[in-house]
């Protein structure tokens, strides 16, 4: 069993430093992203430097857009996945 990870080492304040009975290491198998594992939850709280937000954005700008309509003007079908099977579609 390893000891647990002192949570002062991973604000920045552990003033015991050797002989400290708690783990001064970072999670790596939890934090895989290093912004990850500097985060403040002030911070992500009020939407100021967060990196969760951040990533999240970034992988949402490389996915395709809806608004993004086919140059071809002779295409007029749209694929609409996700509906279970027997379920009720109506156009509007």
């Amino acid at each position: 069993n390893k000891a647990k990870i002192c949570s002062f080492f991973v604000k920045g304040c552990c003033n015991r430093g050797s002989e400290c009975p708690f783990r001064h290491e970072l999670p790596q198998e939890v934090y895989k992203d290093e912004s990850l594992a500097k985060q403040n939850i002030k911070d992500r709280y009020h939407g100021v430097n967060d990196p969760v937000a951040a990533k999240m954005i970034s992988r949402a700008r490389g996915m395709p857009s809806l608004l993004d309509f086919p140059e071809d003007v002779t295409i007029c079908t749209m694929y609409v996945g996700g509906i279970p099977e027997g379920g009720l579609v109506s156009e509007q």
